[in-house]
């Protein structure tokens, strides 16, 4: 009879192999699971006695000998304790350069809420959450790390409905790839160069006053889109080829299904397909992104789409005036790209595969690969018919959409669960590849006119004028009415206006509709490249391009002795008039960004727009000095732009953007109106070609610049343009002619009777005139008690 099992017995077997069981463990019988903490693969695991017994006596679990850390050294007791689930959280963060950045106690409060939010979102029911505006950043964090964690175990999509702090109302949705995205949100730190639509998703949440969360049935989208296979290959028949697998371990699994068939292919370069790889952000891709990659790659692409309720196919083709450089045959099915061509493989080979492979005739030929390339001699899965005594061989394989539809009836190929599915789903992570790479011609296109927006009357917002649009210029209320009014004249049509009279002054190669463009940015991309500032220029990708970029060194904001600073004489804050634009001379030209000569007709452009610039200011025309200056600072930071994965797009119906483009939709919000307004889509093409070598440029000639400068005065304290000096260095300054109102100047910005700094950003002073002065510091800071704090520290 075998021995009776109490609770200090299965806990001491448990505990002899690796397994710790909760301190309240309660032994009921050898089939119930236990949550225990397995030490040898370092992980939760639920596993019964029953099974402890079954790996043990099988081999597959050996005695575990417990490490001891502390050996040779003297024990502390709370240091032996065992870690702690807070510990293992944040041990496995540690490359989390966000989360890092806190101490333990800021860690804590964000682990906390990760464990609440993940139980809450585990029982898939609506929920509300209020954020506390001290631990706001932890809090969101804490939320999205959840979404990470719960998100591959949700079936459902779920919708944020954010209200800020004041009233305003926008929806996100969290999906695989918005949270990928939503969590780079926490870990970029280039904000500060060139804005675009992300800036409003980032300013948006962190106004965040609470969260309304909402578990919903996902939607498919009405655009034709390919992820990958949902199927696994149980067959001899090699697959890989085609992007399907035995097992979701196999190499490629996890890349997307339209990489797969580019890389077997076999038409493009090792350098391309690493380009190709590093340029696709999600593992779903739209058929309508294959336009641009065929543009891109100079390729035509040929897809056919199989259509599962009629069982039709339809075919577009995607750069024909490539076709005589090279092509590719595609074919969606089951959301999932695939070369279309024939295999060595016959429809009797599918349809009698069982008894084909237990015939001692073919068992020993071994496995045949299914692609029609480099196969050798036909075997048994050529196949035409056969019975005991003789056989036929077919001579050509099956269609690749036939192989599977056959191959999907007879079970050698079955289906995974959605689970799997959707873990599989979250779990791609997009690739940054190292290539040689690639130059190619700076070329600035038209703008199309947008019959869309001109009909809609879709206004320029701040992305255009560098400021946010007053209530006469904003598409709210009255104004609105004025703006859709083709008789009268609105404010945004006086200040487009105004621009559009610069634009002509400047006597570009052809002429600039400035009402097409809805960012500064891109509106002087465009000057310049009418300017001629982008003759013989190259934009790059690859190796290149990163190491220019990597030797752009920006100037940091410091003091003399990167201490802390304290002064009660008269010191001179000072700033140079247009920044960094005083310091653009010339773009490199030629294929390597360097090397074969510069481009200088972008500093007389800029002078061009600085003397527009001084003009408007002396008229009194702010507004359109501002934008002015938005133009021209936008012009370098451009080069380095970052990559834009984001699409931020109004439309009339909010609703029907959503419902076709719903696999890609991070959030929307709508008007007054309640139909119309913008929808932010996460775009999964996303080439990456800039100009690093004006950026490394602009910045080479600044230091120059401020370091002549520096040579003449002491600076006690530097802020990227601006400088603090005695009253002395500044008079000596005006002498020499550094002082006054020309690009490249300096002026007067403060003048401080005390000031005193904390660190490179922090700090308080008393002006000339007794006014007190915070920067970075909240006004109702202690005055006194900050200048004391400094003077200690000094």
């Amino acid at each position: 009879m075998p021995r009776r099992l109490n609770r200090e017995f299965v806990k001491r077997e448990f505990d002899k192999y690796g397994y710790t069981l909760p301190p309240d463990f309660t032994y009921t019988n050898n089939s119930t699971t236990y949550r225990c903490y397995d030490e040898v693969n370092g992980r939760y695991v639920n596993i019964s006695y029953k099974q402890l017994r079954y790996k043990v006596e099988h081999g597959v679990r050996q005695e575990y000998i417990y490490p001891n850390p502390f050996e040779g050294m003297e024990i502390n007791v709370e240091e032996t304790k065992p870690n702690t689930s807070f510990d293992r959280w944040d041990n496995a963060r540690k490359d989390d350069v966000f989360i890092s950045s806190y101490g333990k106690e800021s860690k804590e409060t964000m682990f906390n809420y990760f464990k609440k939010t993940i139980k809450t979102m585990m029982k898939k029911k609506d929920f509300t959450m209020h954020f506390d505006e001290q631990d706001k950043i932890l809090q969101l964090k804490g939320f999205i790390e959840a979404c990470k964690v719960a998100g591959p175990n949700i079936d459902k999509s779920i919708r944020l409905t954010i209200t800020d702090g004041e009233g305003r109302v926008t929806y996100r949705h969290l999906s695989a790839e918005t949270i990928k995205y939503l969590d780079t949100l926490f870990t970029t730190d280039e904000f500060d160069r060139i804005h675009d639509s992300m800036d409003d998703i980032v300013e948006n949440i962190l106004d965040v006053v609470k969260i309304d969360v909402e578990f919903v049935e996902r939607k498919q989208g009405k655009r034709i889109i390919a992820e990958f296979f949902p199927y696994l290959n149980k067959s001899d028949i090699d697959l890989r080829r085609y992007g399907i697998f035995k097992s979701q371990k196999e190499e490629g699994f996890n890349d997307p299904c339209l990489i797969q068939a580019f890389m077997n292919s076999g038409i493009f370069t090792d350098d391309e397909m690493k380009m190709l790889k590093s340029f696709i952000k999600t593992r779903a891709v739209a058929q309508t992104e294959l336009k641009e990659i065929s543009e891109l790659m100079k390729v035509h692409i040929h897809c056919k789409k199989l259509h599962k309720d009629s069982g039709k196919t339809s075919h577009v083709d995607f750069g024909m005036e490539y076709k005589h450089l090279r092509s590719i045959n595609l074919i969606i099915i089951d959301e999932h790209y695939l070369l279309n061509e024939r295999l060595n493989v016959s429809e009797c080979y599918i349809k009698r595969y069982e008894e084909i492979n237990k015939d001692n005739r073919f068992k020993n030929q071994g496995n045949l690969r299914g692609g029609s390339r480099g196969q050798g001699p036909l075997r048994k899965t050529m196949l035409l018919k056969f019975d005991d005594k003789r056989y036929s061989f077919s001579k050509k394989g099956l269609k690749i959409i036939k192989l599977i539809t056959l191959m999907i009836e007879h079970n050698l190929l079955l289906r995974m669960s959605e689970k799997d599915i959707n873990k599989y789903s979250y779990n791609f992570k997009a690739q940054t590849l190292e290539f040689d790479g690639k130059s190619r011609k700076v070329v600035v296109e038209d703008k199309k006119d947008s019959t869309f927006k001109r009909l809609n009357k879709v206004p320029q917002t701040k992305h255009f004028f560098g400021y946010t649009p007053e209530d006469d210029e904003s598409p709210t209320g009255e104004a609105r009415e004025q703006v859709r009014n083709p008789n009268g004249q609105s404010a945004i049509d006086e200040r487009l206006k105004e621009i559009q009279e610069v634009v002509d002054r400047l006597k570009l190669r052809k002429n600039i509709n400035v009402k097409l463009y809805y960012k500064f940015s891109e509106l002087m991309q465009k000057i310049m490249y009418e300017y001629g500032c982008f003759d013989d220029v190259y934009e790059l990708c690859g190796i290149n391009a990163k190491r220019i970029r990597d030797e752009c060194v920006f100037p940091k904001t410091r003091t003399f002795n990167d201490k802390s600073f304290y002064s009660n004489e008269k010191l001179y804050y000072i700033d140079l008039n247009g920044a960094y634009m005083s310091a653009v001379k010339y773009i490199p030209t030629g294929e390597k960004g360097e090397g074969h000569g510069v481009n200088t007709k972008i500093k007389d452009l800029i002078e061009k727009l600085y003397e527009e610039r001084m003009k408007a200011k002396e008229n009194g025309n702010d507004k359109l000095a501002k934008t002015l200056k938005f133009l021209m600072t936008s012009c370098w930071g451009y080069s380095i732009k970052r990559p834009k994965l984001v699409k931020h797009k109004y439309t009339k119906n909010v609703n029907s953007y959503v419902e076709t483009f719903a696999p890609f939709v991070i959030g929307y919000n709508y008007n007054d109106d309640g139909v119309s307004g913008f929808v932010d889509t996460v775009n999964s093409f996303v080439p990456h070609y800039t100009i690093p070598q004006f950026a490394r440029s602009v910045l080479v000639e600044f230091k120059k610049m401020m370091d002549e400068v520096k040579k003449l005065v002491t600076v006690y304290y530097e802020n990227v343009d601006a400088i603090l000096i005695s009253e002395s260095d500044y008079n000596k300054l005006v002498e020499l002619g550094y002082v006054g109102n020309e690009l490249g100047k300096f002026k007067i910005e403060h003048v401080f009777t005390e000031i005193a700094i904390k660190s490179s950003k922090r700090y308080v002073g008393m002006l000339e005139n007794g006014e007190k002065y915070y920067h970075c510091v909240k006004n109702n800071v202690d005055y006194e008690e900050f200048v004391n704090d400094v003077k200690n520290l000094c």
